[in-house]
């Protein structure tokens, strides 16, 4: 363990307040350490709201900053779940905020936010500038320098982790040096709301910018012996971020790749109907199971399948799909490709 880290953790332990277990069926809570009445009122209403929220049942620890009477204290728990997955206790201590904060800062300044397969090696914070807020409003962290730019995006971390909220702001001149592709693991994924940039439709023909993607990602998929194929001409002109919907269609061939098994064809189509453009990928993988077809396009979520594979992934490809689709006021879904496998589509107007 680096000597910082050691250092940290020591002060971390120092300024535990207490420790406690709540049980979730009595409704009791036991500790060792004075928590102020308010403070575990607080603490038991959001303890409760997180075991009743719609989370992964592999889901047991997480921390929630204080906020309101409980502001200054942080609660962090590991829940006991029964066999069929509900929580039954929690169990972890409050601690001092202050505790807290150096490892945020610490995570921020000593690491990349975004792996360097996305900025080709560029130091981010000559890229962009980070700006954590509690879910009161009350600012937790900030880089030294802040910058203005059309190209922000903020998000909010789930009910886990008490609704902070992360802003961030790509410097406007370095935006054209973000590579994104395959979404690797970051050590702070919720930064790759990046790519929910503000979009800047124009009319723009399809069928060149879809080859264009494939022939660049064909190295990718050629790797595991795969094959993608491209539609030949066509002249459907719609009007979208060409950027944007290029980041949709990586997003679908890097799922393909990933998922599906090696020698497989990839089929990328487009298709025009209705007053919609339609890009289609259809891949030979095991397909998606009907139920989970609205799910996976939600953050950080995987299929049950792929959670303890070697497949590396952060749950976030597919929620980028949608949401850059539905700013074109157009949606995306999946479905039975008609050879076998899954066929991802994405659909705007035109």
């Amino acid at each position: 363990m680096p000597a910082d880290t050691e250092a940290l953790t020591r002060e971390f332990v120092h300024r535990t307040l207490a420790t406690y277990r709540y049980d979730f069926r009595s409704r009791r809570l036991q500790s060792r350490g004075h928590i102020p009445d308010q403070v575990a009122a607080w603490a038991v209403d959001t303890l409760r709201l997180i075991a009743e929220s719609r989370l992964p049942k592999e889901w047991r620890m997480g921390g929630v900053i204080g906020v309101g009477a409980a502001r200054g204290h942080v609660i962090l728990y590991t829940f006991d779940r029964a066999p069929d997955g509900a929580v039954i206790a929690a169990t972890g201590a409050d601690v001092d905020a202050d505790a807290i904060m150096p490892f945020v800062r610490f995570t921020v300044e000593s690491a990349p936010l975004l792996p360097p397969s996305l900025t080709h090696g560029v130091v981010y914070d000559s890229m962009g500038s980070v700006r954590v807020v509690d879910g009161a409003g009350g600012e937790l962290y900030r880089t030294a320098v802040q910058y203005q730019s059309d190209f922000a995006a903020r998000d909010t971390v789930d009910v886990m982790a008490g609704r902070m909220r992360v802003e961030i702001a790509l410097r406007p001149e370095m935006a054209g040096k973000l590579v994104i592709g395959g979404l690797p693991r970051s050590r702070l994924p919720l930064t790759l709301g990046l790519l929910i940039l503000t979009i800047h439709p124009a009319p723009t023909p399809l069928a060149p910018l879809i080859c264009d993607v494939v022939e660049n990602f064909a190295p990718i998929a050629a790797a595991r012996r795969m094959r993608i194929t491209a539609p030949e001409g066509g002249n459907v002109v719609a009007p979208v971020d060409a950027d944007a919907l290029r980041q949709m269609l990586i997003n679908l061939l890097d799922n393909a790749v990933k998922y599906g098994p090696e020698g497989q064809r990839i089929a990328v189509a487009l298709a025009a109907e209705n007053g919609t453009a339609r890009v289609l990928v259809d891949d030979e993988g095991p397909g998606v199971p009907a139920g989970d077809r609205e799910r996976i396009w939600e953050r950080f979520w995987r299929l049950q399948r792929d959670r303890g594979s070697a497949v590396a992934g952060t749950g976030i490809g597919l929620a980028v799909v949608r949401e850059l689709a539905e700013l074109h006021g157009g949606r995306s879904w999946v479905e039975d490709a008609p050879a076998g496998g899954a066929r991802f589509v994405i659909e705007v107007p035109v």
